[in-house]
């Protein structure tokens, strides 16, 4: 009786003070939502593997690769975007966002499987409107490690502050490793790097875009302000949407503007009509 009695002692010393639904370990608390997928209110301060710091609703090393789907508002795991993509938008997509019109695809030669809009593992040939290219160039990635690294960027960038500049520093380091001495700037001071480099940066049009991206080439956007700040984006693989306001297809692109850490949004929510003409779009040679 008495080694009985010493145990049910010694269980309730080590047992933890049960309140709310949650185990109060010390000053630490664990929420049971914490644990598997499902994301409770703890938010973890995470670092990944290039250094970008970037906060998660999982634990860091459990965080998991979430890709957004560019067409509608859902995010899945990375390996599942391509079912979502072919099941969900590859003919019949008839949703649109509320000042888009009519969705349209863009073209590209695509080999080994896959869309325009994102297939794993494809093999990208040549821009799509003429000109040189071919599979071997080495600034050519798959539409997925586009989506992937404008995810990771918009990832680690916290707070709604305007913070453009480094959205797309970010995602061109995610890409290529290391970031050019003309990017390491503000926005409008980019948008200059970009135009007097045209060995390493093509100037193209707005209804090029969306094609150069769905081919794997990384296009940016961007206005030069004379007066103020400028803003940059980045081109995103996806499909064009008709926004009323431009009168015109628009592309995909990820933000990390004001109040804006959007992976792939319209290119009407990142520029006012009142942009028309005015902004200009390049991509990575």
């Amino acid at each position: 009786m008495k080694k009985v009695l010493l145990l049910a002692i010694l269980l309730l010393n080590l047992l933890p003070v049960m309140k709310s639904g949650r185990l109060m370990l010390d000053t630490a608390t664990l929420s049971a939502q914490n644990m598997g997928n499902e994301s409770g209110s703890t938010i973890y301060h995470c670092t990944d593997e290039d250094g970008f710091e970037y906060t998660s609703p999982w634990p860091c090393e459990d965080d998991p690769c979430i890709s957004p789907c560019p067409i509608c508002d859902a995010s899945m795991p990375c390996d599942e975007l391509d079912a979502h993509m072919h099941v969900q938008h590859n003919e019949n997509d008839n949703r649109k966002d509320p000042d888009e019109g009519d969705v349209g695809n863009q073209g590209g030669v695509i080999i080994g499987g896959g869309s325009s809009t994102g297939g794993g593992g494809s093999v990208v040939v040549g821009p799509p409107y003429g000109g040189g290219g071919s599979s071997s160039q080495t600034n050519i990635r798959t539409t997925t490690q586009i989506k992937n690294a404008a995810a990771k960027a918009v990832r680690s960038i916290p707070g709604t502050d305007a913070k453009c500049n480094k959205g797309v520093q970010a995602a061109f380091k995610n890409l290529y490793g290391t970031l050019p001495p003309g990017m390491n700037c503000l926005a409008n001071e980019m948008v200059s790097y970009w135009a007097k480099n045209p060995s390493l940066w093509k100037e193209i049009t707005l209804s090029e875009a969306q094609g150069y991206a769905n081919n794997g080439y990384f296009v940016v956007a961007g206005y030069q302000n004379p007066g103020g700040h400028g803003h940059v984006v980045v081109i995103v693989p996806g499909k064009e949407t008709y926004s009323t306001n431009w009168g015109e297809k628009v592309p995909c692109t990820m933000d990390t503007g004001y109040e804006k850490r959007n992976a792939s949004q319209s290119f009407s929510y990142s520029f006012g009509a009142d942009k028309k003409g005015k902004v200009k779009f390049y991509y990575y040679k």
